[in-house]
């Protein structure tokens, strides 16, 4: 009895942990999109101080995206068919998959690139509208916002997807 009931507890800890998790990083994404983003450019009067500014934002946000997928990925491969919710579906395993591919291309790959164009463009207040490399900025940038709303929605999914699984 003893035991099954420590297992209990760990089993909801641990699912307490995974909805925290998730909530965090939905919310954290939703925050800096649609709140922090917009009122930074809207009272920071230079776009290239603004820009700046929320970089530095998603860098700090990017820093625990790694603990969040580490916690997604510990808390789905903990969980068994006799648990408070069965093992992780496919539809789970290709949104955790999602988010983690999603934060490495633009950990490893976009924010460093984005970076570098910076340095090139220098202040974009300034910088010439048809200049090649604010345009290779902009298409990179769009793909970043994709991958950004493609994880608010995959972490959306997974947070009613549990939560349904619960009921």
């Amino acid at each position: 009895m003893f035991r099954r009931n420590y297992r209990t507890m760990f089993e909801r800890i641990a699912l307490y942990l995974y909805l925290t998790t998730l909530s965090l990083w939905v919310g954290g994404a939703f925050v800096l999109a649609f709140v922090v983003t917009p009122k930074t450019f809207q009272f920071v009067p230079s776009a290239s101080r603004a820009g700046t500014l929320v970089g530095t934002y998603l860098k700090t946000f990017d820093i625990w995206k790694i603990f969040f997928i580490l916690g997604l990925v510990a808390f789905s491969t903990s969980r068994s068919s006799e648990g408070l919710l069965p093992a992780p579906s496919l539809a789970e395993v290709v949104a955790i998959f999602f988010l983690s591919s999603s934060w490495m291309g633009q950990y490893f790959y976009l924010n460093p690139r984005m970076d570098e164009l910076r340095q090139i463009i220098g202040c974009f207040d300034s910088a010439p509208a048809d200049s090649p490399a604010r345009a290779r900025f902009a298409t990179l940038h769009r793909i970043a916002i994709f991958l950004t709303l493609g994880d608010l929605a995959a972490g959306l999914f997974l947070l009613f997807y549990v939560v349904f699984q619960l009921h």
